[in-house]
């Protein structure tokens, strides 16, 4: 079974851009609420998403992948997440934007 790939991007206008599970697949722009934002830059923030590598994988080949990136002023980082090689504190970012996916407002 091929794996899944979703990809996030946090911005600081609290903008959420997901490509993935939205009923369809493809690039979708939606609003996430101030509070539900904040709280993910702050996270952000905590676990060191800065000081991370670019990329975690593992050996198999039919593993989900998860993209992430976060801006923050001039800075840009981006996380390839590929199995089951990351940090603990990257699948809980991961799991956090997941769980708040329920809560953004679709544009398009």
């Amino acid at each position: 079974m091929p794996g899944i790939h979703t990809s996030s991007s946090l911005r600081r206008l609290s903008g959420l851009f997901w490509t993935g599970v939205r009923g369809e697949v493809g690039r979708h722009r939606g609003k996430l609420h101030r509070a539900y934002f904040n709280d993910l830059a702050r996270l952000a923030i905590d676990i060191g998403y800065f000081e991370l590598a670019d990329d975690y994988d593992c050996l198999a080949t039919d593993l989900s992948t998860v993209y992430t990136v976060v801006v923050e002023g001039n800075r840009r980082k981006s996380v390839i997440d590929y199995g089951w090689g990351a940090p603990p504190r990257l699948n809980a970012f991961e799991r956090t934007i997941m769980d708040y996916g329920q809560f953004i407002e679709w544009i398009d």
